[in-house]
C-alpha cells in the first residue's frame, strides 16, 4: 500500500477546513496510508520586505525537506507548475504507485508559496489551476482529487473499487455537515 503525505505549511485554524480534511482522510485510509504533516509557518512582520519573505521561505523549505521521504515521489504545488486535469492527476498517481516508489509527498506552501530549493528538489511541479487559492482550500481540493473522478484510475481504486460513487456524493456528505463548505460545492 502506497503512502501519501500532504506536507503543508501552517495549521488549519478553522474547524470546517479540519472537518473537510478529516472526512477525506477517513475515506482515503482504506486505499493508502494517508498523512497530513503540518509544518509551522515562519512568522513574519506585517508588510515584510522581499528579503524577509525569502528568509522565511528558506526556513520553511528546510523544514519541508526534512520531512520528505527517501523513496518518495515529490510533487510541489506551485503557481508555475503544470495545470493538470483530474484524469491526468489520477493517471500520474496510478503510474507513481506502480513505479516502485513507496510514497508520494505533495508539498503545499503557505501564504508566500514554496522556496526555490523545495521546488528544485521536487520530481514534478503541479498547479491546481491558473487561479490562486488559499492554501487551506488547496489542501481540501487536493484531498478530494486523490479520491479520483474516474473510478477505474483513481488512487482509491489502485487497491480496490471505490464503492461510494463519484465526488458528488463525497461533496454532499461533507457539505451536509458543514454549511461553509456548501458554498465551495458550486465553485470547485
Amino acid at each position: 500500500m502506497i503512502t501519501v503525505n500532504l506536507i503543508c505549511i501552517g495549521k488549519l485554524k478553522e474547524k470546517f477546513w479540519r472537518d473537510a480534511c478529516g472526512e477525506y482522510a477517513k475515506r482515503l485510509t482504506p486505499f493508502c496510508k494517508f498523512n497530513i504533516i503540518e509544518i509551522d509557518e515562519e512568522r513574519l512582520p506585517d508588510n515584510p520586505s522581499q528579503a524577509q519573505i525569502q528568509a522565511g521561505l528558506h526556513a520553511e523549505g528546510s523544514r519541508i525537506l526534512s520531512k520528505i521521504g527517501k523513496n518518495s515521489y515529490v510533487v510541489a504545488l506551485c503557481i508555475e507548475g503544470e495545470a493538470v486535469s483530474s484524469e491526468k492527476l489520477s493517471k500520474q498517481i496510478e503510474d507513481i504507485s506502480l513505479s516502485g516508489k513507496s510514497s508520494i509527498d505533495f508539498i503545499i506552501g503557505g501564504s508566500f508559496g514554496i522556496s526555490d530549493n523545495v521546488k528544485a528538489s521536487a520530481n514534478y511541479r503541479m498547479s491546481m489551476s491558473r487561479m490562486t487559492f488559499p492554501h487551506q482550500l488547496a489542501r481540501v481540493m487536493l484531498c478530494e482529487q486523490m479520491l479520483g473522478r474516474d473510478p477505474s484510475k483513481s488512487l482509491s481504486c489502485s487497491c480496490e473499487k471505490f464503492k461510494e460513487g463519484d465526488n458528488t456524493a463525497t461533496m454532499r456528505i461533507i457539505s451536509s455537515s458543514m454549511d461553509q463548505v456548501q458554498l465551495l460545492k458550486n465553485h470547485i
